[in-house]
Parts: structure tokens; C-alpha cells; sequence
């Protein structure tokens, strides 16, 4: 039998066998290294450039170079201006019609890259939300210092300049009418002049309270009654 015969030239021969084997694994070693040159294992490799699902494949690797699951599906638009509300409406209501559809089984998520936008928005908002805050705080502060300090030094020389008015105003005002009465009347006799000085102070004084707020026309009462009682 020829097997006999061919293992019988082996068991005898087996030292040229294996040379002869390791020749030949030397002259093919190389040409392994280009079997995927010459051989195609997936069916995609066998089609046509211009088929419709080459070129969606074309356009997904160029486009989404990360990795897709198998399970995954990406619809692509093309267009010249995909960026109008008229494409972005027909994309929501694309999603929202395959939500809705019932013959899609096992459907985990849709996203559109407006649900990317807003995701992406949500995270800056949240991020930012702290420094608004923060600059808010700085503004206030600000401010203050432009306008709450010039308010409060005003408000203040209002009030010294009250109390400097109650202090020197009001005698002032007494003895300016005192000194009229003096120049009209050098004759007359002391009571007699600061009687007709508070009198006529006193009309001024009238004059004064009526335009005063409350608390201000009682301190200024008060202190002439003081002054002349």
C-alpha cells in the first residue's frame, strides 16, 4: 500500500523529513506575515465601494472613530445646511417616532446629538453655577464700596451737619435778631430786646419745623426751649 510504503520511507527517512519540513516552514515564514493582503474574511471587503452601506460605513468611521457596538444603529443626514430648525425638528421628531414605535424590540436608548448638547449644557451650567455665585458675591461687594460707602458718608454729613446747625444754628438765629433789635432800638432795656429777639426767632423757628421731619422739629424745639428757657 502506498501508506504503508510512505511511512515506512518516513520511520527510515525521518531525519530528511523533518529538514526537508523545516525548508519549507523557512520560505513560508515571510509570506504568512501577508496572508490579510490576500485574503478577506469579512463579507464587506467583497462589495462595491458605491453600495449604499459601504459608504455609511465609509462616512461612521470617518465620523465616529471610536468603538460602536454591533447592536448599535447611526442614522446620518446629509445635507448642505443641517443646522436650521427645519432639520433639527425633523430630527427630534424622528427620535420621538422611534421611542414610540412598537416594533423596535429590546431598544435601550436613542440619542440625537441635540440630547448631546444639552447634556453638555447641563454640565457647564453646573460647573459654572459656583463661579456665578462667587462673582455675584464679588459684584455686591463692589458695590458697596462704589456706592454704599459714598451713602454712608453722605448720610453721615447730614447728620453732623444737623447737629452743627442745633448747636450754633438756632443761637445764631436768636442773637441775629437780637442784634436787629439792638440797632433798631439801642434804647430799650435787655429783657424788653430778648423778648422781641424770641419772638421773632421763635416765627422763624415756625418756619423751619414746619419743614422738618417729626424727629427733627422736636430735637430743634426742644433745644431752643432749652437755650432761651
Amino acid at each position: 500500500m502506498i501508506f504503508d510504503r510512505l511511512a515506512n520511507f518516513i520511520v527510515r527517512r525521518y531525519k530528511i523529513v523533518i529538514i526537508a519540513w523545516l525548508v519549507v516552514i523557512f520560505y513560508a515564514l515571510p509570506l504568512m506575515f501577508n496572508v490579510n493582503d490576500v485574503i478577506a474574511y469579512q463579507e464587506t471587503e467583497f462589495l462595491d465601494t458605491e453600495f449604499d452601506s459601504q459608504m455609511a460605513a465609509e462616512i461612521i468611521s470617518e465620523q465616529f472613530p471610536s468603538d460602536l457596538a454591533n447592536s448599535s444603529m447611526i442614522i446620518i443626514l446629509v445635507g448642505e445646511d443641517l443646522t436650521d430648525t427645519g432639520s433639527r425638528d425633523f430630527v427630534l421628531d424622528l427620535r420621538d417616532e422611534i421611542w414610540s414605535d412598537t416594533d423596535f424590540k429590546y431598544l435601550d436608548q436613542v440619542t440625537t446629538i441635540y440630547d448631546v448638547y444639552l447634556q453638555s449644557l447641563i454640565v457647564t451650567a453646573n460647573s459654572l453655577a459656583p463661579e456665578i455665585y462667587g462673582a455675584e458675591e464679588r459684584t455686591t461687594q463692589t458695590l458697596d464700596l462704589l456706592f454704599e460707602v459714598p451713602i454712608g458718608y453722605f448720610q453721615t454729613f447730614e447728620a453732623v451737619n444737623m447737629t452743627a446747625q442745633l448747636v450754633y444754628g438756632i443761637p445764631a438765629m436768636f442773637f441775629s435778631h437780637w442784634w436787629l433789635q439792638y440797632q433798631t432800638a439801642p434804647y430799650l432795656p435787655g429783657d424788653v430786646m430778648d423778648q422781641r429777639a424770641d419772638e421773632n426767632a421763635s416765627a422763624e423757628l415756625s418756619v423751619m419745623l414746619s419743614a422738618a421731619d417729626p424727629q427733627n422739629a422736636s430735637l430743634m424745639s426742644a433745644y431752643y426751649g432749652a437755650f432761651y428757657g
